[in-house]
């Protein structure tokens, strides 16, 4: 996770949390905490809220899910490794073993992941009640735009009206009531 790289340097949600040795301990206490949890036996609810923040927490410093995976993966490497060393002898308990590993490693990942996609579905909620705020802020100032075009260019046909037919300011008007008739198409 740590020594995970993103166009040659450290990914920079892993570079703020990695702001010196407190954060590494910090962050070696709750990943000691989450294998003991893991390996504990009770998946209640409490569990899977654990594993909800733990994702929630990716999701916030914008670590992408891929790093997660890959973590997982090394962890999941490394305790292999240690059941192995521990079963050796005992070709049964040491598949029974890494199929309860396998197993539970792939549930944790699931939650976390999981967690993921409902943070993505979240934001893309947020990003189109965004977007439908705009459409009506767009309607209303569009609707506050076309009333007083509208009144002006029917003021300006009726000053039009009253003048001459041979006077030079019936181009004026007319010059007037085009580049209203473009405002409203803007506005359209």
């Amino acid at each position: 996770f740590a020594g995970s790289r993103e166009q040659g340097g450290m990914h920079e949600g892993t570079r703020r949390i990695l702001q010196g040795p407190e954060q590494v301990e910090r962050l070696t206490r709750t990943l000691l905490q989450w294998l003991s949890e893991v390996f504990g036996g009770s998946y209640d609810e409490a569990y899977y809220e654990r594993r909800n923040r733990i994702g929630l927490m990716h999701v916030r410093v914008g670590l992408p899910q891929a790093y997660v995976f890959a973590a997982m993966a090394r962890i999941h490497q490394a305790l292999n490794v240690a059941i192995q060393e521990k079963a050796i002898q005992d070709p049964e308990r040491l598949r029974r073993g890494l199929s309860a590993l396998t197993k539970v490693l792939d549930l944790d990942l699931a939650l976390i992941a999981g967690s993921h996609h409902e943070a993505e579905k979240i934001r893309a909620l947020a990003e189109q009640a965004g977007l439908a705020r705009l459409g009506e802020m767009a309607a209303v100032v569009a609707h506050e735009v076309k009333n007083p075009l509208a009144g002006i260019g029917g003021a300006i046909q009726v000053i039009g009206g009253h003048l001459p037919a041979q006077s030079p300011d019936r181009a004026i008007v007319k010059e007037i009531l085009e580049r209203i008739e473009a405002l409203d198409g803007t506005v359209q």
